[in-house]
């Protein structure tokens, strides 16, 4: 039902308020409309600006394929020579002369370090004097020996003729078996000075230290002028090894993963020098793992390790 126009004078019908109402809700309209279209545009335009920077997801389809799972065990250790000899001082003294360097080949019986000897000469010289001693000691006692004997045998003759009381007898025989003790005695020493004097000599020996193996010198711990003592503990002054082209790598694996490797299993290494390069040898556990690999093991395509690698396990 539509509300009768209104008509008749203007000023009448303004003053009053005829058709106010009805310009008063058009105009509530427009704003409201204008307010929807605003949101709506205020939306759009922070949904697009939260979502501006998000990736766009893709897949990449491949055919199913069967392959083998594999799982990697890593650990760290030390590469080192198959057989390795540490050579030390067994005396005390200052070294003189230092005869190699690292990396330099050695062969058996080469002089690497001369220490100073004058103390190890004076300990000789003593022995010998101590062995002079005990033997001028033990002819003595033989000397008193033979002297006790010849005096036992005229009292035994005097007893015999009733000459000699057996009071006398019985002093000289007493006589000769101490004169006998003594000369058991003296050999005793004899053989105590010689034993020092050997001694002596093989500390003197000792002063030029050789080289027990053909090979290289991995490591130098001496410098001329330098004092080294030997204790309880041998100084080590260099590291020898006897052939560089083997070598073993000895790893710590953790506990959680010693159980997943075995003997044979293929194992690859790398080294801080070529850190580009990977080394492909065979696992071997510290049980099974031999010391020395055989000359004639097959190489395995290894630059500078040209035989056997061993690698080497320990819990």
């Amino acid at each position: 039902m539509q509300a009768p126009n209104a008509t008749g004078d203007p000023q009448v019908l303004a003053q009053l308020g005829v058709g106010k109402s009805r310009k008063v809700r058009r105009w509530l309209w427009r704003v409201l409309a204008l307010l929807l279209v605003g949101a709506i545009v205020a939306g759009v335009l922070i949904w697009r600006a939260r979502t501006k920077g998000a990736t766009t997801e893709s897949f990449v389809t491949a055919p199913v394929e069967l392959g083998s799972l594999r799982e990697t065990v890593t650990a760290t250790g030390t590469l080192s020579p198959l057989d390795a000899v540490e050579v030390g001082a067994e005396v005390t003294g200052r070294v003189l002369k230092v005869h190699v360097d690292v990396n330099d080949q050695v062969k058996v019986g080469q002089v690497l370090v001369e220490i100073d000897q004058e103390q190890l000469n004076a300990r000789v010289e003593e022995s010998q004097a101590q062995l002079s001693a005990a033997s001028s000691s033990a002819r003595n006692a033989r000397a008193s020996v033979k002297e006790a004997e010849l005096k036992a045998q005229r009292i035994r003759e005097l007893n015999k003729r009733g000459l000699a009381s057996a009071q006398e007898l019985e002093t000289a025989e007493a006589t000769l078996e101490r004169a006998k003790a003594s000369v058991g005695s003296a050999s005793a020493q004899v053989t105590v000075a010689r034993a020092g004097l050997k001694s002596a000599k093989t500390s003197q020996g000792k002063a030029v230290i050789k080289s027990p193996i053909d090979g290289i010198v991995l490591a130098r711990s001496v410098e001329p002028g330098q004092t080294v003592t030997s204790g309880f503990q041998t100084p080590v002054l260099f590291t020898l090894a006897r052939d560089i082209t083997q070598m073993q790598l000895k790893v710590d694996v953790d506990e959680a993963d010693v159980g997943k490797v075995k003997d044979g299993q293929p194992a690859t290494f790398v080294v801080d020098a070529h850190p580009a390069a990977s080394f492909a040898r065979r696992w071997c556990g510290s049980t099974t793992c031999p010391r020395r690999a055989p000359r004639s093991s097959p190489t395995r395509g290894c630059s500078r390790w040209t035989t056997r690698n061993a690698c080497c396990a320990r819990a």
